[in-house]
Order: structure tokens, then C-alpha cells, then sequence
């Protein structure tokens, strides 16, 4: 299958070289953002934009009397709303001024400190702002406070706008504001496809009206109202251009909000039939799905039916692991072609470096409209995650809500050959399911928070005893639920793509960044050692040019990115360490996986070369490194230690300078910087309280 994929990838080459490509305009390319403020940022008595030598900020003024003291606290209390955007950079976020006199900012975190937080300080959480102040001191007369803000960075020759939620290529245009662009002539129609962004400025925002318009040549061919400015709103559109040049201009009005036009391109009204270009990707990722979930069989037959029908037409890699056991470094992995401590992702408090190429960079280089539609938390902007997305749109609401994100992406096509990256956390905990899920799969009626607690109650009397197992086993009674609700869920989307002969000329995958623990190891849940039930993911290749089957090597994620680019006939950077699985497969060398989850000396790395896996310590000083190895072929449950077999020590020697090498960040280490509601978010996944 290998060598024939690789001949069909060859021929999908030649071919695009030899298609004529109509030519694409991309008005974020050259995008200069309006230097003076429009004047709704100066409108109202709400916040407002100012600019001076510090930057760019969000301003709200208060008078004295907006403080209230707050005995328990110690500081003094004003009920201000949590300000909706911003991105921090390392400089302080948030400032606080009165007069010629500066506040210092804390992190929210920083008002549980003992004793409180110094005086001359304030912090800004969900619950309010917060200034401690000297015993004797009151609010000053009138203050300001600033967050820092900025529209975007010109990346790659395109204008990329941040947001909260949405980051794009596009057009940043605030209310008041108009850009305009003369589009040269052309003999054909074409269409001018966009979408129409915003998001509140601040918390709270009140419902004013906002206005999105596009004339052409003078005349007003698009007026847009948003429902609600208080939320924030996506919508895609396109409007039909006659052949010639043309004068485009782009305006919004109303309140102040942060504004614009997302991934705006001019493309010919005609252009090449999906089966005679570049494939369609679309990689579906359901975050914490073992796999093991496309094996089972609970009462009605399969745990998932319409996921294992899908692979029975695709390419099933039965051995592949996630390159580590939670979100951020796997995802690094996946998008950069590198193990996570190669790719700098080495602990909740990093981002993925700048400067890596990631797969997304080389399809949107090769012209491709690169989209992404993720549940946040990890997969998001704030860990660099969104790099090379020409859209990137990050929400935990529920899998309805991301397949309607995702179903709108696919449909708003342009013309050009599509990467589509969706991740949803539908079976992350904390689990739940249907009634009918629960019934197929066994689980009882108790929710996931009562099982947790009557599993950590038995684990306090009993640490890994019969009860706590008892009550691991509901709550993994609970999870085959929820993947029984995944798979229902799904089921329309793929019959849809079906319906739409996707998996004749594009290519869908499906995988997932880690697996889930039931104690089998004395482990729950994940972002522990490198077990099987942690590692074990599926990698399923279904569409064109891709021969049904199941393969049983051992493969890693660190794979997809070169796979996905050399089925699409996409150049990839050379410092990718996977390899194509379309490839002729060659004496490879082991595969990796990293637990990268605080120090090093309590975090592990296995070493699977065949039937035969090492796990050692990650920390290359230890004195006894290796902490089990098993015979995968003959102990897939990895039950019988073979830590003294010769050929362990022998595996981890003649691996060691590879593993010196991936533990060494290919550039500088780059921080995450996340606010309260990311972190909150965090939390609630169970990512909290850890760093390097």
C-alpha cells in the first residue's frame, strides 16, 4: 500500500504543476490597519481606546464613588466588568493610573496570597477590580484603568487580527472606520468571499447596533447588522464581482467593539471541480479517545458503529501513539512534524515558538485556506496553537456547537483546496451521556462528580483497593458512554461529507492527542506515565488515494504532519522528524513518547521499537533510569515487568544520543501567557497546578 500511495502522491504532484491555477487575491496580504482612533473609540462615557508611547489600550475611567471596601479582602472593590480581549505579551497586561501616580498589576491569583496583595497594587479577576491601598488611604478621586490591546501582526506578508475567541488573516476595521482597496481589472467575473467578525470590547458590552457594509465602486452591495454586538459574531459572505477592476471598501459602524473582515479573497466565480485539484483534509480530533473505543463491544454491538464503519474504508494504523499523554505537547507534535521537548511545548506554561514551521504554514503556503475550529482550553491561540490558520476559531460550548463552526467553514469554500482542523472535548472529562448511551454501554445513573468523589473517598481509606477500582470502572463505564454519544453525534457530519462524494476526492482523518486511565496502571485519567491506555490513539486515513486496510507497526503523530503533506502534494520543512506513513517504509528507528509533565526527574519517555517498549525516566542524570519494559506482542496490557532483560538496557543505549537530541528545543522557549479565564478553563479539564 505504501509504495502504491507514494506513486499516486507523485502523480497528484505532477498534476497540480501542470493545472492552470486562476489566481487568488488575498487582501490581508499588505493589510495596514488605520493608524488614527475612529471615533467610536473616543464615543460614550463607557471604555474607550486611547494610543500613547506605551501602547494601544482599552480605557475605563472611575470616580471615587465606584469603590466600595471590602473588610474581607483588605482592598478596596469596584465592580468593573471582565474586559473581553487583550493580549499579553509579557509586559503587564493592565495598568491602573490616577494622575502622575501608577498602581503595580498583579495576576489575578495574587488576591488569595497570605495576607493579601501589597499595598499600591491592584488585580483585575470575574469577580471585579481590586486596589490595596495603605490603612489611611481612600480610592483616589478618578482613575483610569487600561488594558493593553492591538489590533494584530503583519505574519508571513498577511495582516493576522487577534481576538478572544477568533484569530484570522483579514482586515482589522473598527466602527467609524472605512478601508478601501482598488482590485485590478480581470476579463472574468470573480467573487470577493469574507466574513464579517466582531467581539465586545468589555464584558457586558451594551446591545448597540453594529453595522458591517461593503460597496463596490460606490455602491453599497453589503449591509450586515449583528443581532447581538454583546456576543461575538462570525458569519461568512460572499458577493459577486463582474469582470474589470474595482474600488472595494469596507466599513463598520455603531459602539465601539473590536471589528473586522476575516480571511476576505478574490477568487474567479469558476474554477476546477474538487476531483480535479489538491484534496480536501479534514482532521477530526476527539480529544482523550482511546483506542481501543473502535474495537469494543458493549450490549447492542459495537461501542462505536458509524466510527468503525468508517474505518473499515480507510487505512487503520493500529499501533499509533500520541507523542505524549495530554493536549498541548501532543498537538505541538501534530503540527510541527517534532517531539514536544524538540517543538519547545515542555509543560502548561510554554507556547509553541514563533519560528517553527507547523503543517498548517505549509498548506496555506502551498494555497490552501487553512481553517481551524477547536473547544479552546490548550488548543488555542494563547499556546501558539494557531499558527499558519488562516482561521482560527476556539469556544468550548458543546459538540453541537463545533460541528455547526465546522459545517459553516467547509461550506463557505472559495474555490481553493481546503485544511480543515477540527478538536472537540465531547468525551474529556468530566464525562456525561444520554440515557440510551448509558444503557448500551453499562453505566449507571450517577453523574461524574459523585463517582470522582466516591472514588477519591475509597482511595483515601484504601489507595488502589477494591473499592477505588470498583468505582474507576463506573467512571470508565461513564467515558464509553460519552464516546457512544460521540459517535451518534458525528454520525450526520460524516453522511453528509459522504453525500458530498468528500471521500472520493478529499481525505479525512481521524485521531485523537492522548488516551484515558482507569487505574490500570494505578493512574486515572491522563497526563501520567506512558502506558498504553495513555498512548494507544486512532489514526484513520479515509479518501482519495488512500487503500482500505490495517496496518500494526508501531507509528507515531509526530507522523501526520508529513503524511497529510504528502498526500495533498505539499512541501514540508525539512526538520520535521516523522516521516510519511505513505511512504515506503524503511528501517525506521524506535518510536518516541514524552510524559513532559513537570520536572524531569518525575516524568517519563518510552522507547517502542517493535514488540518491544522501554519506559525509562525522563531525567538523563538518573541513576536507574529504566522503570519497566515489556513484550508488547505477548504483554499488551503491560503486566510483566522485563526491566532486567538485556535487550532493555541495550534499547536505551543505543538510544540515548537521539533522546539528548529531542529533549534540546530547536529555538527559545516561549511562554504562554494566559488570563484568568483561561486558566479557570484550565482548571476545569483538570490541566491545573503544574509547571516546569
Amino acid at each position: 500500500m505504501r509504495a502504491c500511495a507514494a506513486v499516486v502522491a507523485l502523480l497528484w504532484l505532477a498534476a497540480c504543476a501542470q493545472e492552470s491555477r486562476p489566481r487568488w487575491v488575498l487582501l490581508a496580504e499588505g493589510h495596514v490597519p488605520a493608524r488614527t482612533l475612529p471615533p467610536a473609540a473616543a464615543a460614550g462615557d463607557g471604555p474607550r481606546i486611547v494610543r500613547d508611547d506605551e501602547g494601544t489600550w482599552l480605557t475605563l475611567d472611575l470616580a471615587r464613588e465606584d469603590w466600595i471596601y471590602k473588610e474581607g479582602l483588605g482592598a478596596w472593590g469596584a465592580a468593573v466588568p471582565a474586559f473581553g480581549l487583550g493580549k499579553s505579551d509579557g509586559r503587564a497586561p493592565q495598568r491602573l493610573t490616577a494622575g502622575e501616580r501608577r498602581f503595580v498589576w498583579l495576576p489575578p491569583a495574587e488576591l488569595d496570597r497570605p495576607g493579601g496583595p501589597p499595598p499600591g497594587s491592584f488585580l483585575h479577576t470575574s469577580g471585579g477590580l481590586f486596589l490595596r491601598l495603605e490603612a489611611d488611604e481612600t480610592p483616589p478621586e478618578r482613575a483610569t484603568l487600561g488594558l493593553r490591546t492591538e489590533r494584530g501582526a503583519t505574519t508571513d506578508g498577511r495582516f493576522r487580527v487577534f481576538g478572544a475567541r477568533y484569530s484570522y488573516d483579514g482586515l482589522s476595521v473598527w466602527p467609524g472606520e472605512t478601508w478601501r482597496r482598488e482590485l485590478a481589472g480581470s476579463d472574468s467575473a470573480r467573487v470577493l468571499h469574507f466574513a464579517t467578525v466582531s467581539e465586545p470590547a468589555w464584558s457586558g458590552a451594551a446591545s448597540a447596533p453594529l453595522v458591517f457594509a461593503v460597496r463596490i465602486d460606490g455602491v453599497e452591495r453589503l449591509r450586515h447588522e449583528v443581532e447581538d454586538p454583546s456576543r461575538p459574531h462570525f458569519a461568512w459572505q460572499a458577493l459577486e464581482l463582474g469582470p474589470g477592476a474595482h474600488v472595494l471598501e469596507f466599513a463598520v459602524e455603531g459602539a465601539l467593539a473590536y471589528t473586522g473582515f476575516a480571511s476576505p479573497v478574490v477568487g474567479p466565480r469558476e474554477h476546477a471541480p474538487a476531483s480535479e485539484r489538491r484534496p480536501d483534509v479534514l482532521v477530526f480530533l476527539a480529544d482523550t479517545f482511546r483506542a481501543d473505543n473502535l474495537e469494543l463491544d458493549v450490549a447492542d454491538g459495537a461501542l462505536t458503529p458509524r466510527l468503525r464503519a468508517l474505518a473499515a474504508n480507510g487505512r487503520v494504523f493500529t499501533s499509533a501513539r500520541s507523542p505524549s499523554t495530554y493536549t498541548f505537547p501532543s498537538h505541538a507534535s501534530m503540527f510541527t512534524g517534532l517531539y514536544p521537548r524538540r517543538a519547545g511545548a515542555i509543560s502548561t506554561a510554554h507556547a509553541l515558538p514563533d519560528p517553527l514551521p507547523t503543517v498548517a504554514e505549509a498548506f496555506r503556503a502551498a494555497g490552501y485556506r487553512t481553517g481551524a475550529v477547536t473547544d479552546s482550553a490548550m488548543v488555542s491561540r494563547k499556546f501558539g496553537l494557531d499558527q499558519g490558520f488562516e482561521v482560527f476559531d476556539e469556544e468550548l460550548v458543546d459538540l453541537d456547537s463545533t460541528l455547526a463552526r465546522a459545517r459553516a467553514y467547509l461550506a463557505a469554500s472559495d474555490g481553493r483546496p481546503s485544511l480543515l482542523f477540527v478538536q472537540t472535548y465531547r468525551v474529556h472529562a468530566p464525562f456525561h451521556a444520554s440515557p440510551a448511551a448509558r444503557a448500551a454501554a453499562g453505566a449507571g445513573s450517577l453523574d461524574h462528580d459523585t463517582l470522582e468523589r466516591r472514588r477519591l473517598e475509597a482511595h483515601e481509606r484504601d489507595p488502589g483497593g477494591a473499592d477505588e477500582r470498583a468505582a474507576a470502572r463506573e467512571l470508565e463505564r461513564l467515558y464509553r458512554a460519552g464516546v457512544r454519544d460521540f459517535d451518534t453525534a458525528l454520525a450526520p457530519l460524516l453522511d453528509e461529507l459522504a453525500a458530498a462524494d468528500f471521500f472520493a476526492h478529499g481525505l479525512f482523518v481521524l485521531t485523537s492527542d492522548h488516551g484515558e486511565a482507569f487505574l490500570e496502571h494505578d493512574e486515572m485519567y491522563h497526563t501520567g506515565t506512558v502506558h498504553e491506555e495513555q498512548l494507544r490513539v486512532p489514526l484513520v486515513f479515509v479518501g482519495r488515494g488512500v487503500a482500505p486496510g490495517r496496518e500494526h507497526a508501531p507509528v507515531s503523530l509526530v507522523d501526520l504532519a508529513p503524511t497529510l503533506t504528502a498526500l495533498a502534494g505539499v512541501v514540508g520543512p525539512q526538520a520535521w522528524r516523522g516521516r510519511s506513513l505513505v511512504a515506503p517504509r524503511t528501517s525506521g528507528s524506535p518510536t518516541l513518547a514524552f510524559q513532559v509533565w513537570g520536572p524531569l526527574a518525575d516524568s517519563t519517555l518510552a522507547i517502542i521499537d517493535g514488540p518491544h517498549k522501554l519506559i525509562a525516566s525522563e531525567d538523563p542524570h538518573a541513576t536507574d533510569p529504566i522503570l519497566r519494559a515489556y513484550r508488547l506482542d505477548l504483554d499488551p496490557d503491560e503486566t510483566h515487568d522485563l526491566r532486567t532483560e538485556p535487550w532493555a538496557s541495550a534499547l536505551l543505549n543505543r538510544t540515548r544520543a537521539r533522546l539528548e537530541q529531542e529533549a534540546t528545543p530547536l529555538h527559545e522557549l516561549e511562554k504562554a501567557h494566559l488570563d484568568e479565564a483561561s486558566a479557570r478553563q484550565l482548571d476545569a479539564l483538570g490541566y491545573g497546578g503544574r509547571e516546569e
